[in-house]
């Protein structure tokens, strides 16, 4: 199984605090590394938006298309700019299934709001690469 997860949300809404801050840790991941393992599975993190990088879309999922789980940062579909659907339909082309997480810009201040994101997210992974 190849599964890609967006955490989508606004410019600001916490995105990559809720990767660094929150997923990596409870991953075992340094904040700087890209690189998951879970099982047997291998992974990679962006945890900056396409958006805010610039990147070459199609380029940079051919880098990591031979991983089984991405975990990619981007803004929802209706900021300007967002390449959600963009990067939806390219890892789709490549064989991966696709879950989006979101995260709401001013719901909560507070860290544990951002910490119950990267729960689901990992209780995700857990589910499905055992």
């Amino acid at each position: 199984m190849k599964i890609a997860i967006f955490v989508v949300g606004e410019h600001f809404a916490g995105k990559s605090s809720t990767i660094n801050d929150f997923l990596k840790p409870r991953l075992g991941i340094p904040n700087k590394n890209k690189f998951i393992f879970k099982s047997e599975y291998k992974g990679f993190i962006y945890s900056q938006s396409f958006e805010e990088c610039k990147a070459n879309i199609e380029s940079r999922l051919d880098k990591i298309k031979q991983y089984d789980i991405l975990i990619i940062s981007a803004r929802p579909r209706w900021e300007k700019p967002s390449d959600l659907n963009e990067l939806i339909a390219g890892v789709k082309r490549r064989g991966f299934t696709y879950q989006e997480f979101f995260i709401t810009k001013g719901i909560e201040t507070e860290a544990t709001y951002y910490e119950h994101q990267a729960l689901a997210i990992l209780g995700l992974l857990d589910n499905l690469f055992v």
